[in-house]
């Protein structure tokens, strides 16, 4: 509260400068943290694993892999239940197409994710109010809610 000489004022709004700079600052981290969620981790050592498998997968797929990851991607797989289809796919070449899958849906995810932060990122550059930062980072944050609800899809 501010006194003007006879009675309290509220003080005046910020600047929309200083809620420019928080929006943008806030839908950076909001936009980090969905990545992670939808990842299922924001570990970056398991995130160069995830990177790893899906290179590996097309080798594994075509039987071209080494020895050595062709074992231990079937053990991987025996370990999480799958097993051999006669007349069809070894359990090491299922778990490489989950892997594919999976670097197919995080990379849909990412670019929806960028395409939320890009378009947030422009209307908190261009509102001339605070109340029209607070409302395209509400909406961005909705978004992005909505995202991890969603599983990334």
């Amino acid at each position: 509260m501010i006194w003007d000489g006879s009675r309290l004022l509220p003080p005046p709004p910020p600047p929309v400068e200083v809620v420019r700079s928080h929006a943008l600052q806030t839908l950076a981290e909001q936009a980090r943290q969905t990545r992670a969620a939808v990842a299922g981790t924001d570990d970056p050592a398991k995130l160069a694993e995830y990177a790893d498998k899906a290179a590996l997968a097309p080798q594994i797929i075509a039987g071209t892999a080494p020895a050595d990851a062709m074992a231990a991607t079937r053990e991987e797989a025996l370990d999480l239940g799958l097993q051999d289809i006669p007349s069809g796919d070894t359990a090491e070449v299922q778990l490489a197409r989950i892997w594919e899958q999976k670097a197919a849906d995080l990379r849909a995810a990412r670019n929806v994710i960028n395409r939320i932060e890009r378009t947030a990122r422009a209307a908190i550059q261009a509102a001339q109010t605070a109340d029209e930062v607070n409302t395209a980072l509400a909406d961005a944050q909705s978004q992005l809610k909505a995202m991890v609800a969603s599983g990334g899809a």
